[in-house]
């Protein structure tokens, strides 16, 4: 258990560590580009990547979960499972190209018919990928993951600006788009021995499994872009281009920290997933960690939003200010739940986040419908947070009861963090109108997140000394005080 624990965490440092620098380049290349471009051009990708992604959910089947999950992978497998993937990304191609002629029709935008078909052969590029790949992250050899990854976001980053610049509108993001999908099917070749070839041996079997997550991918799809449908027909294009960047940056602890995170874990949950006293460990410890990691970077988001939006994006960007508030909360939500779908899955029980995804459906669309005329991208916010705080215990409920979970674990679980959160918001808030308030915007940002660290560190540190000495955050502490002192003795 030891041994798939250290192998778990360097897994995760270097997946967190990828997202963590392809996220930094990605936060560069938005604040350029936002400066470059107009929320109107953010609001016509945002459509086009929609489109692109609604129809590669009916091909979306899980294979790379599918092959990670079993325990005996053969080439057989992984040669149908790359078939698979070619056909579906085949069949992809041809519809979007065929919807494109009808989609200025759909979205009632005159260039968005030849944005749809210009984006139409991502899929084929994405399903030519190496399958041999996820073998790596089959047995959390993550570093190699990190530098597929790396290589192709600084390969998209560097053409993506050169071509902003150079064309001042929107192409420039579909050009990048594609420079990355490339990059990254030609390192997959050069990163792993494997080389695919026809086969439909076990197309059977893989689709046996596969058949919820396709199910359960289709629903996530539609709950998650439903949003920026909607904002889309109700409120327009600029205010999906708001309540898109005002996504993107809110939910940093989310798309960055956390699903990295579960990608690294994923593997060593199924591993384990016959032992559920190990399971229950693994689920508990690294939930832990996630919140005690999320929950503050969500608040200083919320925090700092006016100063953020201010200083990175400009003026013309001040709308997003109340989108990255509200949203910043949900991303906290969104990182405290979502290694659940992952124990779910490593369980055998794909239905259960198609389920959990089903109810959430109910409630999503009638909140929609009702703020977003109203408010607009502030709506579209407001109805995703309304609707997390709703339906996310029911996932949290049956995985607690499946690895048994007393009550008092998940409290200890989620909730020291989340309250001290809280209050050095509170406190934070309160100081910075009565004193902070007077200095400028860059400072004002420095000293709200000392502020506001300074405050939760101190709370998180009493707690875990004096009323649960079994925190991680001892754990953590004690683990640095001793390569400290390692590097101590080595210098001595």
């Amino acid at each position: 258990m030891g041994s798939l624990n250290r192998k778990v965490a360097v897994g995760a440092f270097w997946t967190v560590s990828a997202r963590l620098i392809i996220k930094g380049l990605g936060f560069i290349s938005t604040i350029i580009l936002a400066r470059i471009l107009i929320p109107s051009d953010f609001g016509l990708i945002a459509l086009a990547m929609i489109t692109v992604a609604f129809f590669e959910i009916f091909t979306s089947f899980g294979f790379d979960l599918n092959i990670i999950q079993e325990k005996n992978v053969n080439n057989d497998t992984l040669n149908s499972a790359w078939t698979c993937k070619l056909i579906g990304g085949s069949l992809l191609m041809t519809l979007i190209v065929v919807f494109s002629f009808f989609s200025h029709q759909f979205f009632d935008e005159k260039n968005i018919q030849e944005l749809i078909f210009a984006v139409a052969f991502i899929p084929i590029i994405r399903s030519f990928h190496n399958i041999g790949f996820v073998l790596h992250r089959k047995e959390l050899e993550l570093k190699k993951e990190f530098n597929l990854e790396v290589y192709a976001k600084i390969s998209s980053f560097i053409v993506t600006i050169s071509s902003a610049l150079y064309l001042q509108n929107f192409w420039a993001l579909v050009i990048g788009i594609y420079i990355n999908e490339l990059v990254r099917c030609f390192l997959s070749y050069v990163m792993h021995p494997f080389r695919p070839s026809p086969s439909l041996i076990e197309a059977k079997k893989l689709f046996k499994f596969s058949k919820w997550l396709l199910l359960s991918n289709l629903v996530i799809f539609i709950n998650h872009k439903i949003t920026d449908m909607i904002v889309a027909q109700k409120a327009g294009v600029g205010q999906l281009g708001h309540y898109t960047i005002g996504y993107e940056i809110s939910n940093l602890p989310t798309t960055e920290i956390v699903f990295p995170l579960s990608r690294a874990l994923f593997p060593a949950f199924s591993k384990v997933k016959n032992d559920l006293e190990h399971l229950r460990e693994l689920f508990i410890n690294f939930t832990q960690f996630i919140i005690m990691l999320a929950a503050p970077i969500s608040f200083i988001l919320a925090l700092c939003s006016t100063e953020l939006v201010t200083i990175l994006l400009g003026e013309k960007w001040l709308p997003v200010i109340p989108v990255i508030s509200l949203l910043a909360f949900y991303g906290l939500i969104r990182s405290s739940i979502q290694n659940i779908g992952s124990i779910f899955i490593a369980l055998g029980r794909p239905d259960l986040p198609f389920k959990i995804s089903v109810i959430r459906l109910f409630f999503i669309i009638p909140l929609l419908l009702h703020f977003v005329p109203q408010y607009g991208a502030e709506g579209g916010a407001l109805s995703v947070l309304i609707c997390a705080f709703i339906t996310s215990p029911i996932g949290l409920y049956i995985v607690k009861n499946k690895l048994n979970i007393a009550n008092l674990m998940l409290c200890k679980t989620y909730l020291p963090p989340i309250l001290a959160c809280m209050f050095a918001y509170l406190i934070t808030n309160y100081v910075s109108l009565l004193i902070f308030q007077y200095t400028n915007m860059i400072f004002l940002a420095i000293l709200k997140v000392l502020f506001f660290a300074t405050i939760y560190f101190v709370i998180i540190s009493i707690y875990s000394k004096f009323f649960d000495k079994s925190y991680i955050y001892n754990s953590i502490i004690a683990k640095l005080k001793s390569r400290v002192a390692q590097r101590l003795a080595v210098l001595k």
